[in-house]
């Protein structure tokens, strides 16, 4: 079924059933009261002629009934003359035989000769009913100005035998009362009609124009323009129907706007969510996700934590809009207060001030601080990889769960996303790594190594290469096996990282060797690095998996470009020589290629 409409042919129509159902009953009602009223008028004004053409028609019927039967003319005249010598100025009287025939007719006045005028039979005297009629003078012989006849029957035994006639003038008042008898009856259809037209005319003002800007207001409506509303007067049902309406228009207005709200937060989640989909950028994805977050709910600074999923130890922390101190940095996640808060539920929450929560304490400093939170874990199935802290200040609105499931539907797509990215980064770090030590591989410290060659040739900037080689490392794994030389392997390695800088190097070359590229260092600088760093391993103390304490030294040979070499191949065969030259002149120490040039000069050998 379709819904109504308002439209103009329903209004025609509904004008069309008003006026049947108004203006039809409102006719015959005030055609009514014209009768009535003409009826009143003749009541009022000619009863008293009436009650006197009665008086006189009883008088002439005791006569008639004192003779016992119709005297003849020249009696009825004698009775006329008598009665009627001070009545009206002119009278008749018409007799009748048993069927109803005019016998004979005398009159106060001339002859009058013919039938009985048909104002008699109008009247209807012959049902023993009198009346009273206005004639003209033409009507009657030797009258002058308007008549006023009156007409009463004469019975004998219940049978009407006669009719007396009587007519007299009109004065000023009656004739005045008589033309507006006749004006009514003239006007009568036309004041209907003026009153249909005034009553059309009200009901247009007062019913149809209400409907008519109801519907005018719905087109509006339909068109879009959600704005409009209706001028509401009075208390009736056209009233309740306006206010009703702009009720309705309200509410229209409000879906749409949020409608509008919706669409744009799709618009903004498809967009997204597109971009998202295209990269394995991992940089790029957490800045986007952040940028998104803040966009598609307002958000002023937007954390995101990335985590290792087993220890829940903070891998990296990407901001966007706020500044987290270094205690925020590091850690487990679970101990950052609210921070940690969806990893320690595993599930979204939204604090709406964060002043009344217990872990507010715990949390660690930020600028600028949040008043309300938005927190969501990422996840890759149930196993959670991060979280996703988003934030507005205390003199901010708070967040809605309306804003929590845009947010939810928004960190989906980002965790699919970042995970693709993390596989694709854990991927590429297996391919130029070295899956015992974590150190670059040897394929990946050549290709470094070579960038280096040419920047150097480039720009001129001096670098070194340091050779680490484990003394007697052959000793571990004779005597503790070679679980217990893996393990020292990985101790060195991570001994030799956390000396160094994050620009510097460091690559498993080989079997128990390391070598280290030191970018825009030259050779007193990396003779330094070098001897810390055999300092720092000869001081580790290792627990090798059988449960025995092992320590370790290591020689390290150094050659620096572009003093010792000018090519790759002649860098490491540099700092190859410097290394041997340090495991002969005893191990656990430090040799340059120049002090090899020197050993070399002077040796006899």
């Amino acid at each position: 079924m379709k819904p109504f409409e308002f439209t103009r042919r329903s209004v025609r129509n509904l004008q069309t059933k008003l006026a049947l159902l108004l203006l039809v009953p409102t006719a015959l009602i005030v055609a009514g009261l014209l009768v009535l009223f003409r009826q009143n008028l003749n009541q009022a004004f000619f009863q008293q002629y009436v009650e006197e053409g009665l008086l006189l028609s009883s008088v002439v019927e005791q006569r008639l009934a004192f003779y016992g039967e119709l005297p003849d003319n020249t009696a009825i005249e004698e009775i006329l003359e008598q009665d009627l010598r001070e009545r009206p100025s002119y009278a008749q009287l018409a007799l009748f035989g048993p069927r109803g025939e005019l016998v004979a007719r005398v009159s106060n006045g001339p002859p009058v000769n013919g039938e009985m005028s048909a104002d008699a039979d109008v009247m209807g005297v012959f049902s023993s009913r009198s009346a009273a009629v206005t004639v003209e003078p033409a009507d009657q012989p030797g009258a002058t100005g308007k008549l006023l006849e009156t007409a009463s029957p004469i019975m004998i035994n219940g049978r009407v035998v006669a009719v007396l006639e009587s007519y007299r003038p009109l004065d000023a008042s009656q004739l005045m009362v008589d033309q507006l008898m006749r004006e009514v009856e003239v006007a009568g259809p036309s004041g209907i009609a003026v009153l249909i037209v005034m009553l059309f005319a009200g009901i247009s003002y007062l019913v149809i124009r209400p409907v008519r800007q109801l519907q005018r207001a719905a087109e509006e409506i339909a068109k879009g323009h959600y704005t409009l509303r209706l001028p509401v007067s009075g208390a009736d049902e056209l009233a309740r129907l306006a206010g009703a309406f702009n009720q309705m228009a309200q509410s229209v207005e409000t879906s749409m706007q949020q409608q509008k709200g919706l669409n744009a937060q799709l618009a903004t989640l498809n967009t997204i969510a597109a971009e998202l989909a295209r990269s394995l950028d991992l940089p790029f994805l957490l800045d986007r996700l952040a940028e998104g977050i803040g966009h598609l709910v307002g958000a002023e600074g937007v954390i995101i934590y990335l985590i290792d999923p087993q220890s829940r130890q903070i891998r990296r922390v990407h901001t966007r809009g706020v500044e987290v101190e270094e205690a925020g940095r590091t850690g487990d996640v679970r101990e950052k207060g609210l921070f940690g808060l969806s990893i320690r539920t595993r599930q979204s929450l939204m604090i709406e001030d964060v002043r009344d929560h217990p872990s507010v304490a715990e949390t660690p400093p930020h600028q600028p601080p949040f008043g309300t939170l938005l927190l969501l874990p990422l996840a890759a199935g149930d196993t959670p990889f991060g979280v996703v802290v988003a934030g507005r200040p205390a003199d901010a609105a708070p967040f809605q769960y309306a804003d929590l499931g845009a947010v939810q539907s928004l960190v989906l797509f980002g965790s699919t996303a970042i995970e693709k990215a993390l596989l694709y980064e854990q991927s590429q770090e297996l391919a130029v790594t070295d899956g015992l030590t974590g150190l670059f591989n040897h394929r990946e410290f050549q290709r470094r190594l070579n960038d280096e060659m040419e920047r150097n040739q480039r720009y001129g900037h001096p670098f070194s290469l340091l050779l680490v080689d484990i003394d007697h490392f052959k000793l571990v794994n004779d005597h503790h096996g070679h679980l217990a030389g893996d393990a020292v392997l990985r101790a060195l390695a991570g001994s030799i990282q956390d000396s160094i800088r994050m620009i510097d190097i460091a690559a498993r070359y080989g079997g128990e060797e390391i070598a280290v590229i030191l970018p825009e260092t030259p050779l007193e600088g990396a003779r330094v690095v070098a001897d810390r760093l055999r300092a720092s391993i000869a001081s580790l103390r290792l627990t090798v998996p059988s449960g025995q304490a092992v320590s370790c030294t290591v020689s390290v040979g150094v050659a620096v470009v572009p003093e010792d070499a000018d090519r790759r191949e002649r860098l490491i065969d540099a700092a190859d020589k410097a290394l041997y030259l340090a495991k002969w002149t005893g191990r656990n120490c430090v040799k340059t290629y120049r002090d090899f040039l020197k050993f070399r000069q002077s040796s006899p050998v």
